[in-house]
Parts: structure tokens; sequence; C-alpha cells
């Protein structure tokens, strides 16, 4: 009895416990309330948004310095840019004749447990993506293109502002670099409410780009609690403690990724793959045997009142002891 008691228990308890899966490519939305998180394993490339024609796109960083090149090359000009951190803008002057801009985010340092909060914005007609490093420094490489065969579509005069009040006009096809340290908001504001561009995240070589995270959610941007989670895991890997994985028991081995962002009216969707614990609406994945004993309530019923009668039976026998000795 005892016996068929405990292996009841124990197959229970295993079927419930998280289960990770093998994600194919799942699009997840943050709404314009929520913002999300992403965890990366290592510093590298972050965001690449890849520009269209005639869609130029301005950045503007709440706390940001020239890279020493960058600044380099303006003084080549006889140009003086402030060589501190303040609050920069790098915006089009002609916004109608744009060519294709190009930004590249990559992450420069990361200290323990770094994050990146993603969120987008509506200004009016303007989409607005913004990003903040959390624990974590970027350098940003900002830079306009000619269109090509569009001969309409050039690398228009940009100007780049400082919070003190100097402004340097500049060709969009210099290319500038920006320090972006802790904690710093960075933002990408694009000339319609569904923009055309492209925004990559992580970097590839032979293979479609892709950022390795050990954790990636979407959350409410003013709370802590995840609408949905993703937890780096091996393949078909189970969770065993009694607690819910994440943090420091998410894998810092490239198991599971985020490859794209995508900017719609009133929200933000991101593309993850990989293999993860993953919980949605407060439920972690479990075995699908966990699926299976879900849709059989009696097998269910069963297991419940075996489990209550492993429970009466342990009470009993304690107080038997008790009483014995009494």
């Amino acid at each position: 009895m005892i016996l068929m008691l405990l292996t009841v228990a124990a197959v229970e308890y295993a079927i419930t416990r998280p289960d990770a899966k093998m994600l194919g490519t799942t699009k997840w939305t943050a709404d314009t309330d929520e913002e999300v998180v992403a965890m990366p394993i290592a510093p590298g490339a972050l965001l690449a948004i890849d520009g269209v024609n005639h869609e130029g796109i301005d950045a503007h960083f709440d706390k940001a310095r020239l890279e020493s090149a960058s600044r380099q090359s303006l003084e080549a000009f006889q140009l003086q840019p402030p060589d501190n951190e303040q609050s920069i803008t790098w915006r089009s002057t002609s916004p109608d004749l744009s060519g294709h801009t190009t930004i590249d985010v990559d992450i420069t340092s990361i200290q323990r447990d770094p994050e990146i909060h993603f969120a987008s914005h509506d200004e009016g007609t303007n989409a607005v993506l913004s990003l903040t490093p959390r624990r974590a420094t970027l350098r940003v490489r900002l830079v306009v293109v000619p269109g090509g065969a569009d001969m309409t579509a050039t690398a228009e005069t940009k100007s780049l502002e400082w919070a003190n009040g100097v402004q340097i006009p500049l060709p969009g096809a210099l290319p500038i670099s920006l320090d972006v340290p802790d904690g710093a908001l960075a933002r990408f504001v694009f000339p319609s409410s569904q923009p055309h561009s492209r925004l990559y995240l992580g970097a590839g070589n032979d293979t479609a780009p892709r950022l390795a995270v050990r954790e990636i959610g979407v959350k409410p941007a003013d709370a802590k609690g995840y609408t949905a989670y993703a937890c780096g895991a091996k393949p078909e890997q189970t969770w065993w403690r009694p607690d819910d994985p994440g943090g420091a028991a998410c894998s810092s081995a490239p198991h599971l990724f985020a490859s794209e962002l995508r900017l719609a009216p009133d929200s933000l969707e991101v593309l993850i793959q990989g293999n993860a614990w993953v919980k949605k609406d407060g439920q972690f994945d479990r075995s699908d045997w966990y699926a299976w004993l879900d849709k059989n309530p009696v097998l269910q019923k069963i297991g419940e009142v075996l489990i209550g009668a492993f429970v009466s039976w342990v009470g009993l026998k304690l107080s038997g002891i008790w009483k014995s000795k009494t």
C-alpha cells in the first residue's frame, strides 16, 4: 500500500513539473504599456535596423557620448563636439528625401544578470522603439546611405545636437558612433506608425541573425510579473525542484534565441525560437502526460484520492506514535 501510494505521488509530481519545449519561430506581442525584456548571454551584436528609402529614422539618447573615433573625425573638420555624457539627438533636416538608414547597436560590456528593455510608443504618426540597457553598456552606429536606383533617396544632411546647445550639421553618409551607458534610454523614431524597416536581433554569419538569451519575456512596464516568459534549457529537460525555473537556473549555453522585432501600431512583436521552459498566463508548460492526465478527470481524481489517503495514513501513524509515548 505504501509503495503504491509513493509511486502514485512520485508519478503525479513528475508529470506536473515544468518540461522544456522546442519552440519553432514563436511571436509574442507587447502592447504599448508593456515591454520586452531580454537577458543576453554575452556582449556582441544586439540590434540592426535596416531602413528603407524615404523612411528617415531619427535617434535620441537621454545620455550618451561620442565614441573617440567619431569625435576625431569631426575634429579633423575643425569641429569641436562635446566630450562628455549628455543628451544627444541625431535627426534628419530633410526627412522627405531620406536615403537608406542603417543603425547597428552592440552590447560592449555586461555585468551579472544584464537586461535589455525594449518598448514601443506612438507619438502622433510616428512609431518609436525605445531600448534601455540594465547592467550593460551599448555602442550605437548611425549612418545613411544613398537609395541605389532611387535617385531621390539621398544620404541627406543630419543634425547632431547636444543638450548644451551645440549643433553640428553633417552628411548622413558620415558614420557616427555613440557610447550609451548603463541605464540610459535610447529612442529610434520612425516617420510612420507602421514602418517598413527591418529590426534584426543579434548576429548571423552563414545563418539568419539571432540573439542568444538566457531569458526573455513580456511584462507590464510598471510591474515585475511576466505575461509570457521563456527560460533557456537543454532539449526536453525537466525541472525537478518544487519551485519554478528562472534566473540563474536558465542556461548560459545558446539554447534560446530572439531573432527579430516588429513595430506595429500600438504594439511591439518579438520572434523567439529554441529550447526553453515556457510560461504563459501564469503556468509553465508541463509534460505531455500532464495534458493527457488533465483530459482524464477520473484518473486525475483517483490520483488525488490516493495521495490524500497516503497523507492521512501518515498522519494517523504519527498520531499513533505520539499516543503510544504518552
